[in-house]
């Protein structure tokens, strides 16, 4: 968690022209690109020690500290935008500044938290040294969990980069759109993050029809949402982007966008309850398969609906739903095939040991 953010940071940071270009950027945002990207690079190993204090804290049943660290992070990173963009003047690098300083007081205060209040982090002298049962066991689920979220990355820059062959505006409109649809990913990805903990936690106990209980409360709770954001981005898509953008164009392009998209938020958010679900059995193979159904839609769907003289321009936006329905149909399908497979033979493994 130490080591790889940190040698990736500086392979990212040495290569970003190169990658940008390769995803042929405008020219007139370019340097801005440049600079974000690698000041964003030097923040991935705060990115890392968030993540590993708030994993471990949430798989031990302390769900609500590392959402605390979280909310404390994001007011921060709010402040210091303004603080460093409207009154410095800093512009794109004072946005990027801001994020890994709020980064940064994330990680270590969930890291130095941890280590003070929770025993497992206390690690003595005795103890440093390596499992190679557990340490195969980590690297089993996390490898595919890598690739598939590698393969997500990848397949994101395809569909970048087909963005930017739209020129400066759809780049600024998928930009604003993209970003408030990270709110929208907010609640599905915190609702996965608690099945995962609960599957994971009742799977080890045997208590399957707990698992169960909770897919469909969860399955509920998560289409209820994406009801509510359904007319809400239908109707209020253009207010809600000029929150953040004055030029009309993009506004307009914005707004259109955010009502292609939020007619498929219940196939994201059925991504991320059934991915949580598969995720506390330890099914890594559905992590790679995921990824890869990722990286075929994001660059195949794109390409064909933006060359479709009807559709152009906006099929960026309809491939993003397209896709998000191809990976929560897919996880689905392992779900239902999980759950006929393997939960029915821990039942059956429940009911012989009742009957002895």
């Amino acid at each position: 968690m130490l080591v790889f953010p940190i040698i990736v940071g500086i392979v990212a940071f040495l290569l970003s022209e190169p990658i940008l270009k390769m995803l042929a950027t405008p020219d007139e945002i370019m340097s801005d690109a440049v600079a974000y990207l690698r000041i964003m690079c030097l923040g991935l190993v705060f990115v890392s020690l968030y993540n590993y204090a708030s994993s471990m804290l949430r798989a031990l049943g302390d769900s609500k500290t590392p959402l605390y660290f979280l909310i404390f992070s994001c007011l921060l990173n709010t402040a210091l935008d303004v603080l460093f963009v409207c009154g410095l003047h800093m512009s794109v690098v004072g946005a990027g500044v801001a994020t890994v300083i709020a980064q940064l007081v994330s990680g270590i205060s969930c890291l130095i938290y941890a280590m003070k209040f929770n025993e497992y982090f206390k690690i003595r002298r005795d103890e440093l040294k390596v499992d190679m049962n557990i340490s195969m066991k980590v690297l089993k689920l996390g490898i595919p969990l890598s690739l598939q979220f590698s393969l997500i990355a990848i397949s994101c820059m395809a569909l970048q980069r087909v963005v930017n062959s739209f020129g400066k505006v759809a780049v600024a409109a998928f930009t604003a759109t993209s970003r408030i649809e990270q709110l929208i990913h907010q609640p599905y990805q915190t609702l996965g993050a608690a099945l995962s903990t609960f599957t994971g936690q009742n799977y080890g106990a045997s208590k399957n029809d707990r698992i169960t209980a909770g897919y469909k409360k969860s399955m509920m709770l998560m289409a209820i949402f994406s009801a509510a954001m359904l007319p809400i981005m239908q109707f209020f898509g253009e207010a809600i982007i000029r929150i953040f953008v004055e030029d009309e164009a993009v506004i307009a392009m914005g707004a259109m966008a955010l009502r292609i998209t939020s007619y498929f938020y219940v196939m994201l958010g059925m991504i991320y309850v059934v991915r949580g679900v598969l995720n506390g059995f330890g099914d890594s193979f559905f992590a790679l398969l995921n990824g890869i159904v990722e990286v075929i839609g994001r660059f195949i769907v794109p390409v064909l609906l933006t060359q479709i003289s009807f559709i152009g321009l906006w099929g960026i936006w309809w491939s993003v739903g397209i896709v998000w329905s191809m990976s929560g149909f897919t996880a689905w399908l392992r779900y239902v095939w999980y759950k006929k497979n393997r939960i029915k033979e821990s039942n059956i493994g429940e009911e012989l040991a009742a009957h002895l």
